[in-house]
């Protein structure tokens, strides 16, 4: 989604109008998956084996003092309290 939105920028000079911006988007993003897909027929990549509960699967960034687990009673007490 991100390398979308970055070759729109750089290429929006480009954009002829000739289609509706959305759709013009949507060919960038098409364009970015099938190039990806291509990729990853050429470069095939091993299947991940690490185990569940090691550090290189655990979501939570270790910084991140508000972890999702944690930040829920918050948010449900900000959604009451509207």
């Amino acid at each position: 989604m991100q390398e979308t939105l970055v070759t729109a920028v750089k290429k929006f000079q480009a954009f002829q109008g000739r289609a509706a911006l959305g759709t013009w988007l949507t060919g960038i993003l098409r364009n970015k998956i099938l190039d990806h897909l291509r990729h990853l027929k050429r470069h095939p990549e091993a299947p991940a084996t690490a185990d569940e509960n090691s550090p290189e699967t655990d979501p939570t960034p270790r910084n991140w003092p508000n972890a999702p687990r944690f930040a829920l009673p918050c948010s449900s007490a900000w959604i009451a309290s509207r």
